[in-house]
């Protein structure tokens, strides 16, 4: 049993888990009486670990595990906000797809919080290379923003990956905005550029799941190496 680091388990089992739980925008767990399903850890002494996947079939099995329990699916918004908060505060690790093998990864919270990070700016960029546009909320002062929860009063451009990303999250603060398309290259070439000269940065699929805020250098970079990856390649005399 092994303690892992997001580093350690990068390709690995946690990678796997925050892509599918990142496209579902939804992580399973149990409930139990005494709360979600957890078992003692083996690799911290006196600790526990909590237990989630990225299917409700990969959670079914440990049911009878677990008397009077239930599965239970929790929105990947409420796991940055909520759960992952209260793992910290409760020195928990978390298991990721748990099937109590001997070489099982047991997380500790922040390494769960970077692979899901990781796999949103993924997802984001390959979303919106792939349908060609970025989807922001306006009004006729111009583009919304939020701010940074660093606590630094950044400011933050919140972008989505799609029209219907956008509209789940127009609520009453945002209920008189407008939801307006941009074209990727034109988001890429202009409003990114934008961006960095005015010091702001990105929130990415804002309100959807665990916060990701980017540079908008380092978007830029993520959007290019996507576009040369399926860029046709030139035939050869």
């Amino acid at each position: 049993m092994q303690l892992a680091s997001g580093r350690e388990t990068l390709g690995g089992g946690l990678d796997r888990f925050a892509r599918r739980v990142t496209w579902a925008r939804t992580v399973w767990t149990i409930s139990t009486p005494k709360g979600l399903a957890r078992v003692p850890s083996r690799a911290r002494l006196g600790c526990e670990v909590n237990l989630f996947w990225s299917g409700a079939d990969l959670a079914e099995p440990w049911l009878s595990r677990f008397p009077q329990s239930r599965i239970n699916p929790i929105w990947l918004r409420d796991i940055g906000a909520d759960v992952l908060p209260k793992l910290h505060q409760l020195n928990r690790l978390a298991g990721c797809d748990w099937v109590a093998g001997a070489h099982e990864n047991e997380l500790d919270p922040s390494a769960l919080e970077d692979g899901l990070r990781r796999a949103a700016i993924a997802t984001f960029a390959g979303e919106v290379r792939a349908k060609g546009t970025v989807w922001v909320l306006e009004d006729d002062a111009g583009p919304a923003f939020a701010a940074s929860q660093d606590g630094r009063g950044k400011l933050l451009l919140p972008c989505w990956s799609s029209r219907a990303g956008v509209e789940t999250v127009c609520n009453e603060f945002w209920r008189d905005m407008m939801v307006s398309a941009i074209d990727s290259d034109r988001f890429c070439d202009r409003t990114l550029a934008w961006l960095g000269d005015i010091g702001r940065g990105l929130s990415l699929n804002h309100g959807l799941g665990v916060p990701v805020e980017a540079s908008p250098s380092n978007l830029a970079g993520r959007m290019k190496i996507i576009k040369s990856a399926r860029a046709p390649r030139a035939a050869i005399a």
